[in-house]
């Protein structure tokens, strides 16, 4: 015979079971954060859909890592850290940028302003067309100190980046450092 205890035991157990799906905390939309030793800084991803690609070739991922957002879209997520002049603003490299990017086919300059999050600088948005399809980019330069900037570049078709628009404003906001800009200098060598 089962005692109470254990017939109580028993329903919370087969209750949660039954619950757990309908939870808004299961796998796929839950936050999700992702530091890695291998790179110096922390990022908050809004979903998990969110995944780190494994880090090929040779640029170390401290300095370049990738991520995709994996639900049948195809938007892309590249991180790198950037040294730079003592006086280069995130408004420089966005200047830089856009005289790189206007060479691409169809190139239309859609948003360039400021913003803020743990780490401040500026972010702009533009579209291309690749393969005959409508494509965007939307880039966050980021300041740690005045020496190293990191970007934030996010790519895809253009529909399905904007359906992520929250989603890389929120992913930038978090995006913070391990180590204070001076810890950060003292690892350029490592």
């Amino acid at each position: 015979m089962i005692s109470f205890s254990n017939m109580r035991i028993l329903m919370l157990i087969v209750t949660s079971i039954l619950i757990a799906p309908l939870s808004p905390s299961t796998a796929n939309g839950q936050p999700r954060t992702f530091t890695n030793k291998s790179v110096d800084y922390v990022i908050e991803f809004p979903s998990a859909k969110w995944r780190a690609l494994t880090s090929t070739g040779f640029v170390p991922a401290r300095t370049r890592k990738e991520f995709v957002y994996a639900d049948g879209h195809n938007v892309r997520l590249l991180v790198r850290r950037k040294l730079v002049d003592a006086d280069v603003t995130p408004s420089d490299m966005v200047r830089r940028r856009q005289r790189w990017d206007k060479h691409l086919s169809g190139y239309i300059l859609v948003k360039e302003e400021s913003f803020t999050g743990q780490l401040s600088g500026a972010r702009f948005s533009y579209e291309y067309l690749r393969g005959g399809k409508t494509m965007s980019a939307r880039i966050y330069y980021l300041e740690a100190d005045n020496r190293f900037i990191y970007s934030l570049l996010f790519t895809g078709p253009r529909k399905e980046l904007q359906s992520l628009g929250n989603q890389t404003d929120s992913i930038a906001r978090s995006f913070r450092l391990k180590n204070s800009p001076a810890v950060l200098k003292s690892t350029l060598g490592k």
